[in-house]
Protein backbone atom coordinates (compact mmCIF):
# COMPACT_ATOMS: atom_id res chain seq x y z
CA UNK A 1 0.00 0.00 0.00
CA UNK A 2 2.87 2.25 1.37
CA UNK A 3 4.89 1.02 -1.88
CA UNK A 4 1.50 2.38 -4.64
CA UNK A 5 1.46 5.53 -2.83
CA UNK A 6 4.86 6.42 -2.98
CA UNK A 7 4.74 5.56 -6.71
CA UNK A 8 2.30 7.67 -7.23
CA UNK A 9 3.83 9.99 -5.57
CA UNK A 10 7.03 10.00 -7.67
CA UNK A 11 4.84 9.93 -10.82
CA UNK A 12 2.86 13.32 -9.90
CA UNK A 13 6.39 14.76 -9.14
CA UNK A 14 7.94 13.86 -12.22
CA UNK A 15 4.67 15.81 -14.07
CA UNK A 16 4.91 18.74 -12.11
CA UNK A 17 8.94 18.86 -12.87
CA UNK A 18 8.08 19.07 -16.32
CA UNK A 19 5.20 21.50 -16.03
CA UNK A 20 8.29 23.78 -14.36
CA UNK A 21 10.65 23.06 -16.68
CA UNK A 22 8.18 23.67 -19.46
CA UNK A 23 7.50 27.32 -17.99
CA UNK A 24 10.88 28.33 -17.70
CA UNK A 25 11.72 27.61 -20.90
CA UNK A 26 8.72 30.49 -21.94
CA UNK A 27 11.48 33.17 -20.61
CA UNK A 28 14.31 34.40 -22.79
CA UNK A 29 17.13 32.93 -20.45
CA UNK A 30 20.29 31.70 -21.44
CA UNK A 31 20.93 27.81 -21.91
CA UNK A 32 23.67 27.98 -18.68
CA UNK A 33 21.34 30.05 -16.80
CA UNK A 34 18.17 26.86 -17.56
CA UNK A 35 20.93 24.60 -16.60
CA UNK A 36 21.25 25.91 -13.65
CA UNK A 37 17.70 26.67 -12.63
CA UNK A 38 16.86 22.65 -14.05
CA UNK A 39 19.67 21.28 -11.49
CA UNK A 40 18.12 23.07 -8.90
CA UNK A 41 14.55 21.66 -9.78
CA UNK A 42 15.71 18.51 -10.04
CA UNK A 43 17.71 18.89 -6.46
CA UNK A 44 14.29 19.88 -4.90
CA UNK A 45 12.60 16.73 -7.09
CA UNK A 46 15.60 14.34 -5.67
CA UNK A 47 15.32 15.52 -2.04
CA UNK A 48 11.17 14.93 -2.17
CA UNK A 49 11.49 11.25 -3.42
CA UNK A 50 13.94 10.91 -0.81
CA UNK A 51 11.45 12.28 1.97
CA UNK A 52 8.21 10.17 0.20
CA UNK A 53 6.72 13.74 0.02
CA UNK A 54 5.05 15.91 -2.89
CA UNK A 55 7.05 18.56 -4.89
CA UNK A 56 4.73 20.94 -3.58
CA UNK A 57 5.41 20.28 0.17
CA UNK A 58 8.82 19.63 -0.23
CA UNK A 59 8.52 23.65 -1.91
CA UNK A 60 6.82 24.91 0.43
CA UNK A 61 4.98 26.70 -2.02
CA UNK A 62 3.18 27.03 -5.54
CA UNK A 63 5.96 25.43 -7.79
CA UNK A 64 5.44 28.31 -10.57
CA UNK A 65 5.58 31.03 -7.62
CA UNK A 66 9.20 28.64 -6.95
CA UNK A 67 10.02 29.55 -10.69
CA UNK A 68 9.30 33.21 -10.31
CA UNK A 69 12.14 33.04 -7.01
CA UNK A 70 14.48 30.99 -9.40
CA UNK A 71 14.49 32.87 -12.49
CA UNK A 72 14.42 36.19 -10.42
CA UNK A 73 17.32 34.75 -8.68
CA UNK A 74 19.58 33.64 -11.22
CA UNK A 75 18.52 35.69 -14.87
CA UNK A 76 17.49 38.56 -12.85
CA UNK A 77 14.24 38.40 -14.63
CA UNK A 78 10.54 39.22 -13.74
CA UNK A 79 7.69 37.99 -14.29
CA UNK A 80 5.71 39.88 -16.87
CA UNK A 81 2.30 41.60 -15.41
CA UNK A 82 0.07 41.54 -17.81
CA UNK A 83 -0.73 37.84 -16.85
CA UNK A 84 -3.96 38.65 -14.44
CA UNK A 85 -5.23 41.23 -17.23
CA UNK A 86 -4.99 38.91 -20.46
CA UNK A 87 -6.52 35.78 -18.35
CA UNK A 88 -9.31 38.43 -17.57
CA UNK A 89 -9.70 39.44 -21.48
CA UNK A 90 -9.79 35.93 -21.88
CA UNK A 91 -13.04 35.39 -19.30
CA UNK A 92 -15.06 38.67 -20.86
CA UNK A 93 -14.87 37.52 -24.16
CA UNK A 94 -15.83 34.42 -23.46
CA UNK A 95 -18.70 35.81 -21.38
CA UNK A 96 -19.75 37.87 -24.47
CA UNK A 97 -19.58 34.97 -26.50
CA UNK A 98 -21.96 33.18 -24.65
CA UNK A 99 -24.60 36.03 -24.34
CA UNK A 100 -24.28 36.49 -28.04
CA UNK A 101 -24.98 32.59 -28.76
CA UNK A 102 -27.47 32.79 -26.18
CA UNK A 103 -29.52 35.70 -27.60
CA UNK A 104 -28.76 33.86 -31.49
CA UNK A 105 -30.89 30.80 -29.87
CA UNK A 106 -33.05 32.51 -28.38
CA UNK A 107 -34.04 34.33 -31.91
CA UNK A 108 -33.97 31.24 -33.43
CA UNK A 109 -35.98 29.44 -30.85
CA UNK A 110 -38.85 32.37 -30.97
CA UNK A 111 -38.43 31.77 -35.32
CA UNK A 112 -39.50 28.57 -34.72
CA UNK A 113 -42.68 29.44 -32.46
CA UNK A 114 -43.89 31.82 -34.96
CA UNK A 115 -43.20 29.75 -37.46
CA UNK A 116 -45.42 26.95 -36.01
CA UNK A 117 -48.07 29.43 -35.29
CA UNK A 118 -48.10 30.56 -38.72
CA UNK A 119 -48.77 27.24 -40.14
CA UNK A 120 -52.60 27.51 -38.33
CA UNK A 121 -53.17 31.00 -40.03
CA UNK A 122 -55.00 31.83 -42.43
CA UNK A 123 -52.02 33.40 -44.50
CA UNK A 124 -48.95 32.00 -43.33
CA UNK A 125 -45.79 33.96 -43.90
CA UNK A 126 -43.08 31.98 -43.13
CA UNK A 127 -40.47 33.21 -45.28
CA UNK A 128 -41.05 36.96 -43.76
CA UNK A 129 -40.25 35.09 -40.53
CA UNK A 130 -37.27 33.89 -41.18
CA UNK A 131 -35.99 36.70 -43.40
CA UNK A 132 -37.00 38.88 -40.56
CA UNK A 133 -35.19 36.52 -37.56
CA UNK A 134 -32.41 35.01 -39.49
CA UNK A 135 -29.97 37.64 -40.42
CA UNK A 136 -29.74 38.79 -36.32
CA UNK A 137 -29.24 34.80 -35.57
CA UNK A 138 -26.32 34.85 -37.94
CA UNK A 139 -24.80 38.45 -37.05
CA UNK A 140 -25.13 37.25 -33.66
CA UNK A 141 -23.51 33.51 -33.84
CA UNK A 142 -20.56 35.25 -35.94
CA UNK A 143 -19.54 37.77 -33.30
CA UNK A 144 -20.00 34.73 -30.64
CA UNK A 145 -17.90 32.89 -32.57
CA UNK A 146 -15.37 35.83 -32.76
CA UNK A 147 -15.57 36.55 -29.03
CA UNK A 148 -14.67 32.89 -28.32
CA UNK A 149 -11.74 32.23 -30.73
CA UNK A 150 -10.52 35.47 -29.09
CA UNK A 151 -10.92 34.50 -25.52
CA UNK A 152 -9.29 31.54 -25.82
CA UNK A 153 -6.13 32.92 -27.82
CA UNK A 154 -6.10 35.61 -24.84
CA UNK A 155 -5.90 32.67 -21.85
CA UNK A 156 -3.65 30.87 -24.15
CA UNK A 157 -1.56 33.46 -24.83
CA UNK A 158 -1.21 34.57 -21.28
CA UNK A 159 1.14 31.19 -19.98
CA UNK A 160 3.84 32.26 -22.54
CA UNK A 161 6.00 35.31 -22.76
CA UNK A 162 7.40 33.78 -25.96
CA UNK A 163 3.48 34.49 -27.27
CA UNK A 164 3.77 38.15 -26.39
CA UNK A 165 3.44 39.33 -29.77
CA UNK A 166 0.90 36.95 -31.03
CA UNK A 167 -1.26 38.43 -28.39
CA UNK A 168 -0.32 42.06 -29.30
CA UNK A 169 -1.69 40.89 -32.72
CA UNK A 170 -5.09 39.41 -31.64
CA UNK A 171 -5.49 42.62 -29.49
CA UNK A 172 -4.83 45.11 -32.20
CA UNK A 173 -6.80 42.91 -34.62
CA UNK A 174 -9.64 43.13 -32.12
CA UNK A 175 -9.56 46.78 -31.82
CA UNK A 176 -9.87 47.56 -35.18
CA UNK A 177 -12.71 45.13 -35.07
CA UNK A 178 -14.74 46.76 -32.45
CA UNK A 179 -14.06 50.03 -33.66
CA UNK A 180 -15.35 49.15 -36.89
CA UNK A 181 -18.05 46.88 -35.88
CA UNK A 182 -19.48 49.92 -33.70
CA UNK A 183 -19.12 52.78 -36.31
CA UNK A 184 -21.19 50.19 -38.86
CA UNK A 185 -23.75 49.91 -36.49
CA UNK A 186 -24.19 53.33 -35.33
CA UNK A 187 -24.18 54.46 -38.49
CA UNK A 188 -27.96 55.10 -38.58
CA UNK A 189 -28.15 57.51 -35.37
CA UNK A 190 -25.32 59.55 -36.74
CA UNK A 191 -26.83 63.22 -36.12
CA UNK A 192 -29.18 62.05 -33.28
CA UNK A 193 -26.64 61.17 -30.58
CA UNK A 194 -24.65 63.94 -28.97
CA UNK A 195 -20.74 63.53 -29.78
CA UNK A 196 -19.49 63.20 -25.95
CA UNK A 197 -22.38 60.11 -25.60
CA UNK A 198 -20.88 58.82 -28.85
CA UNK A 199 -17.14 58.37 -28.02
CA UNK A 200 -18.41 56.94 -24.36
CA UNK A 201 -20.09 53.90 -26.14
CA UNK A 202 -17.31 53.31 -28.61
CA UNK A 203 -14.98 53.44 -25.53
CA UNK A 204 -17.26 51.40 -23.73
CA UNK A 205 -17.55 48.59 -26.73
CA UNK A 206 -13.58 48.76 -27.37
CA UNK A 207 -12.85 48.06 -23.23
CA UNK A 208 -11.65 44.38 -23.62
CA UNK A 209 -9.79 44.83 -26.58
CA UNK A 210 -7.74 47.77 -25.00
CA UNK A 211 -7.53 45.63 -22.21
CA UNK A 212 -6.34 42.76 -24.26
CA UNK A 213 -3.20 45.15 -25.72
CA UNK A 214 -2.46 46.57 -22.60
CA UNK A 215 -2.25 42.47 -20.97
CA UNK A 216 -0.41 41.53 -24.11
CA UNK A 217 2.38 45.12 -23.82
CA UNK A 218 2.89 44.30 -20.25
CA UNK A 219 2.95 40.36 -20.43
CA UNK A 220 6.49 40.63 -22.88
CA UNK A 221 10.08 39.23 -20.93
CA UNK A 222 11.43 42.11 -18.67
CA UNK A 223 14.56 42.02 -17.87
CA UNK A 224 16.30 43.34 -14.06
CA UNK A 225 16.26 47.29 -14.34
CA UNK A 226 13.06 47.03 -16.59
CA UNK A 227 9.57 48.66 -15.34
CA UNK A 228 7.05 45.55 -14.68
Amino acid sequence: MSENRNTKIMEKNQKVVRKMKKYIRTFPLKSEEINLIYRDIDGMAEEARERGESLEQVLGKNPREFCDELMYAVGGIKTPGGRKILRFVGGWYKFLAFMFLLGALMSLASMVVYIIGDLFSAKPDILGEIQFAMPDSIEAIILGAIYYIAGKHAIQYSTDVSLANKAMKWGVGMFLFEVLSYVVLSLPDIGKTYVALWIFWLVCDCFGSVLFIIGAWRNRPHLEGETV
